[in-house]
């Protein structure tokens, strides 16, 4: 009798090794082989640095297009934003104060309540980073790596909550150009920046992934470095230090107008492209290890909320400010009257032997030095006509033209490009004087030409004067 009751439980435990097993084979994720896209060595013809050898890219590389459940659901609308007012896209949100700790968090309620009632995917950037933009026009960030680490924090809870009850993931894109300025001064011969950096965007973007966000790292755009395989190779590693691998993917040319070029992973003719540059760096980066399944690619997001024209001219105008006799500080904006190709804008006071010394007096912005303008933001002084001119990408004249609409499906996979994103908010100002970083280009307008001093009419300060325009 006991021999036939452990027969019969052996068969049992057998029986059920053996359904379970069944019932694991069955579970496996299927793996759609014709997915996979291999970019041969063939195809990667790059720019080498004559300055000495560097290591070569690897021969080959594939681009998988990775599962995406934000291919479900609508993009979150910020219908209150001026830029989707003119537009009618949606744009990501910035959460770039800096204060004091708590300081965004208002801003991420408002807009994770607004994407539950739409039940659609809302787009965060996160730029607070201690030393933003470097001096620069959009200058900032917290003051210390702890305040920063607990802002991101306390953002990161706030999105698990949200993610736990609605099962939606917002996408979260981490400190546009901060590597990017970074891997600037590690090539100078200063790498303490980049090490902080890289250490915190670790940090960060685990915190952003653990609470279910769907996370990029910004991998600057085609325009940023001398294209040879060494910076290829430089950024590829600054982004596997911040933990590109275990993160959604990366991000380019945010708040840039840099051209997407060919989506023929063959086209070698025009090299410095946004399709280019990503086929490039994609092949130098590790293989991801955040999905589930081995062979998942990073998704590679595009920044096309500005390149629909190429920034040069006859498309755009570097924006110039001609310091007037008077002490008036004009532009070279049409103002109410179209066929008068200048607009009063402000006020200087100063040495015009002396440009170091001078200060521009914004009607509707801070006070500055010309030598800080100079210095830190790239303005060139013309000492002859007394002109000031702006860096192109700083609210350039005929700016914006908007590139591609956001979308999931962009035409570009072939080169490893999977989504379309108005990142940068179309209407939003970069930071030329009288355009504060982030305020509405439109509404600014409207107010300069409130304050012009003789409108539609020829100033009597013009008739007789050497203006440059």
């Amino acid at each position: 009798m006991l021999k036939v009751r452990i027969g019969l439980v052996s068969c049992l435990i057998f029986a059920l090794v053996f359904s379970t097993s069944w019932l694991w084979v069955e579970a496996r994720p299927f793996q759609d082989k014709t997915q996979v896209q291999t970019i041969e060595k063939t195809d990667i013809q790059p720019i080498t640095s004559p300055k000495k050898k560097v290591k070569r890219l690897p021969e080959r590389t594939a681009i998988v297009r990775p599962e995406n459940d934000s291919l479900l659901r609508p993009l979150f609308k910020p219908v209150w934003t001026s830029s989707y007012e003119r537009t009618q896209q949606p744009h990501a949100i910035w959460l770039d104060q800096f204060a004091a700790v708590g300081v965004n968090h208002s801003r991420l309620k408002q807009v994770l309540l607004a994407a539950e009632a739409q039940q659609a995917i809302p787009a965060v950037v996160i730029y607070c980073i201690p030393q933003r933009d470097m001096g620069q026009a959009s200058a900032g960030g917290f003051a210390s790596e702890a305040d920063y680490l607990a802002e991101n924090k306390l953002l990161a809870d706030e999105i698990a909550r949200f993610v736990k009850k609605n099962n939606i993931s917002p996408e979260i894109y981490l400190e546009p150009d901060s590597l990017g300025h970074a891997l600037g001064l590690a090539k100078k011969g200063n790498p303490g920046l980049l090490n902080q950096r890289t250490s915190l965007l670790q940090k960060v973007s685990q915190l952003y992934s653990a609470a279910g966000a769907r996370v990029y790292l910004d991998a600057a755009h085609s325009g940023w470095f001398d294209y040879s395989d060494e910076d290829i190779l430089s950024l590829a590693n600054a982004l596997k230090q911040s933990g590109v691998e275990k993160v959604t993917g990366i991000v380019s040319n945010i708040s840039n107008r840099q051209a997407l070029g060919s989506n023929n992973p063959k086209e070698t003719s025009v090299p410095q492209t946004e399709a280019r540059f990503i086929q490039r760096l994609l092949l130098a980066l590790p293989s991801p290890r955040r999905f589930a399944s081995k062979n998942t690619a990073y998704e590679v997001v595009i920044d096309t909320s500005r390149c629909g024209n190429p920034t040069s001219p006859p498309h755009f105008l570097p924006r110039q400010f001609w310091l007037a006799p008077d002490g008036r500080l004009f532009d070279n904006q049409s103002g109410l009257d179209k066929q008068i190709l200048y607009r009063f804008v402000g006020q200087w006071e100063g040495n015009l032997q002396k440009p170091e010394t001078l200060k521009v007096k914004p009607l509707l912005g801070d006070p500055l030095t010309v030598g800080d303008l100079l210095t830190y933001q790239q303005y060139q002084w013309d000492g002859q006509r007394h002109l000031l001119t702006a860096p192109i990408w700083l609210d350039p004249i005929g700016d914006v033209q908007t590139g591609p609409v956001p979308n999931n499906h962009t035409g570009y996979e072939s080169v490893g490009i999977t989504k379309f994103r108005f990142i940068k908010p179309p209407d939003e100002s970069d930071g030329a004087l009288n355009y504060r970083p982030g305020e509405s280009k439109a509404k600014i307008d409207i107010q300069l030409n409130a304050l012009q001093i003789v409108p539609g009419g020829i100033d009597p300060l013009f008739r007789n004067s050497e203006r440059p325009w």
